[in-house]
């Protein structure tokens, strides 16, 4: 008698990026799993521009087909919330990659999804990733964002962001803890070029 595999999805591990390169040019702010800070001083038009990416995983070994994540933020430890084009933390474009192209593996070390249509900008109601996982293997997701740097006091307002399913906004069944971490809000001042943070 076949015993039926539950569906189980994970998000492992996330890190944030610098839009400034295309998949495999732009470069890191902070290792993976590791707070980082946006600086108002490099908003455009009132806004801060930065990618964030997601290692999700399917670990209970059954396949999780047609898997069209979308992103959250919660600020200041309070309620998730849907990323749409206007708001706190919003959708953007960037002219580093073309939407729906595909990610390659970047943090992950498991069995890796190359097809998946992961590299995600002005995002169309969720619709735009479907990969198929099988079991035990894993995709990476990269999101271009962009905060509204008038909503967020310096030393005062953080936020979150976390991964989760389709239009309904469906959490992931496991979330490690080290991939939902803070991201703060400086404001250094002077020329962007200079104070850009590159992690190598």
């Amino acid at each position: 008698m076949s015993t039926m595999l539950p569906v189980t999805t994970r998000q492992e591990a996330a890190r944030g990026r610098n839009d400034d390169g295309n998949e495999a040019a732009a470069t890191w702010i902070a290792a993976a799993n590791t707070t980082y800070a946006l600086d108002k001083a490099d908003a455009v038009s009132g806004v801060i521009p930065f990618r964030h990416r997601f290692l999700l995983q399917e670990v209970g070994g059954a396949g999780k087909t047609n898997w069209r994540e979308r992103i959250e933020f919660s600020k200041n430890g309070g309620a998730w919330t849907a990323i749409a084009a206007t708001g706190d933390v919003r959708w953007l474009g960037s002219g580093f990659y073309a939407d729906n192209s595909h990610t390659l593996q970047r943090i992950g070390s498991g069995t890796f999804v190359t097809t998946n249509n992961a590299m995600t900008e002005l995002l169309n109601e969720g619709n735009n990733s479907t990969p198929d996982l099988v079991g035990n293997d894993e995709f990476e997701a990269e999101f271009m964002l962009g905060v509204l740097a008038s909503a967020f006091t310096v030393g005062v307002d953080d936020f979150q962001l976390r991964s989760v399913i389709g239009s309904g906004s469906t959490p992931l069944d496991e979330y490690n803890g080290a991939s939902i971490f803070d991201i703060t809000i400086v404001d250094t001042g002077g020329p962007a070029a200079r104070r850009r943070i590159i992690f190598t």
